[in-house]
C-alpha cells in the first residue's frame, strides 16, 4: 500500500513511501523507491527541492525521466523524482525553426509531431525510447545523427544550488553518448530546444548510415522525404529491436568503442568483415560493439533471467521478466570481460546502472 505522509512533513507534493518502480523502467525491474514523488511543473520542482533542503537534506535524489536508459537495483534509497512536465512550441525564424519540448514529452511522439509540422532534422532519430529532457544527457543518436547536430539550447534547474540556467550548444560539452549533464547530475533539464529546418527548404538528408539506403531502395524511393526516412528507420528498428513493452530492455546497452585505426586493422586480420566508421580524429575509428559481442559468441546467449537478444547483439534483455538489476549488471560485466579477453577492447555501458552492485 502506498503511504502518503505529505501532511506530516508539510511537503509541497505528495510523497509515497516504499513505492514500486516496475512500470517506470523499461527493463520492468521489481525495484522499490524509499520515497517517490511526481513533479508536474517547474514550480513544483523548485518548491520540492527547496523543501527537501530544510527537511531531508541528507537523502539522495534520483531524477527519473522515461526510465529507458537505467538499470535499477532492488531498492533505491532517498527520493525517486518522476518528472511529468509536458508542453511543446515552435518559433519560426528567418532561416530555421526553434522546436521546444518540455522534459516529459515522449521522444518518438515529438519526432512524429515535428514531421507533421513540416520540420526536418529529427527523422533519423525516430522510435528511440525515452523522454525529450533526457535526450541531451546521453547525446542520443542513430543513423548518422546525434542530438548535438540539431541542439539549440535547454533550460535546467540545479537541485543543489536552486539556480536556473539556459545552456547553449557550446555549454554542453557534447561527446559520443556523453555531455555536461551526464557528468553533472545536479542539473535537471526541464525544456530542450532544437534548431530544425522546414521541409520545403530542401536541406540535405542523411541516408548513408546503416541500412536506411537499402530500406529506401526496397520501397523504390529514389528521392526520399524526411517522412520516408522516418518510416524507414521505424521499420528497421521495429524489425531488429525487441519491444520493451513485450520484453524488458533499454535498447543499446553498450557504447560502440572508438579505437586507434591500427587496432581495427589488427582485428580485420581475423575478421575482414569488421565495419568501421570515421570519427573526428584521423587516428581513430568507431567499431560496432554488436559485432564484437556476436563474434565472441554472446549473441542470443542466456544465463538465468538475463540474455542478449538473438536478433540484435547490442540489446540486453530481461528474458523471464524476473531479472534483478544486480543480475543484469553482472551479466553485462561478463560480456565486458569476454570482449576484453578476445579483442583487448574494454566496452563501456551506455545504460546507467544504479544501486545494482
Amino acid at each position: 500500500m502506498q503511504n502518503s505522509f505529505a501532511d506530516l512533513m508539510d511537503a509541497p507534493v505528495t510523497i509515497h513511501k516504499d513505492f514500486p518502480l516496475k512500470e517506470f523502467n523499461t527493463f520492468g525491474l521489481q525495484s522499490t523507491a524509499e520515497y517517490f514523488i511526481k513533479i508536474d511543473s517547474e514550480t513544483q520542482l523548485e518548491e520540492f527541492f527547496t523543501w527537501k533542503k530544510i527537511h531531508l537534506p541528507e537523502k539522495p535524489s534520483l531524477i527519473l525521466g522515461g526510465g529507458s536508459n537505467v538499470v535499477l537495483g532492488d531498492f533505491i534509497p532517498g527520493f525517486v523524482v518522476k518528472l511529468s512536465v509536458k508542453g511543446k512550441k515552435t518559433e519560426r525564424l528567418k532561416d530555421h525553426t526553434l522546436f521546444s519540448l518540455a522534459t516529459s514529452e515522449i521522444w518518438h511522439e515529438a519526432v512524429l509531431y515535428s514531421l507533421e509540422m513540416g520540420l526536418q532534422g529529427l527523422e533519423n532519430l525516430a522510435l528511440i525510447p525515452g523522454d525529450c529532457g533526457t535526450s541531451p544527457v546521453q547525446n542520443i543518436g542513430a543513423y548518422g545523427v546525434e542530438i548535438c547536430d540539431i541542439f539549440h539550447s535547454c533550460r535546467a534547474y540545479n537541485i543543489a544550488s536552486g539556480e536556473w540556467k539556459s545552456f547553449f550548444l557550446e555549454d554542453c560539452d557534447f561527446e559520443y553518448r556523453n555531455s555536461f549533464f551526464k557528468q553533472n547530475k545536479d542539473w535537471v533539464i526541464t525544456e530542450v530546444t532544437f534548431q530544425l529546418q522546414h521541409i520545403e527548404e530542401n536541406f540535405a538528408l542523411k541516408i548513408q548510415y546503416g541500412t536506411i539506403q537499402e530500406e529506401l531502395e526496397k520501397l523504390n524511393i529514389s528521392k526520399p522525404s524526411p517522412n520516408d526516412i522516418a518510416n524507414a528507420v521505424i521499420k528497421i528498428r521495429s524489425e531488429k529491436l525487441p519491444n520493451p513493452n513485450i520484453v524488458g530492455n533499454a535498447g543499446s546497452f553498450f557504447k560502440n568503442p572508438v579505437v586507434h585505426h591500427q587496432v581495427a586493422e589488427e582485428i580485420k586480420l581475423e575478421y575482414p568483415d569488421l565495419p568501421t566508421y570515421p570519427t573526428s580524429s584521423n587516428n581513430s575509428v568507431k567499431i560496432p560493439a554488436a559485432f564484437l559481442i556476436e563474434k565472441s559468441g554472446w549473441k542470443g546467449k542466456v544465463l538465468g533471467n538475463v540474455g542478449m537478444d538473438s536478433r540484435q547483439a547490442l540489446v540486453l534483455i530481461n528474458v523471464t521478466g524476473k531479472a534483478t538489476g544486480k543480475e543484469i549488471y553482472q551479466f553485462s560485466g561478463e560480456i565486458i570481460e569476454a570482449i576484453f579477453q578476445h579483442f583487448g577492447i574494454l566496452l563501456e555501458r551506455e545504460v546507467n546502472c544504479l544501486y545494482c552492485v
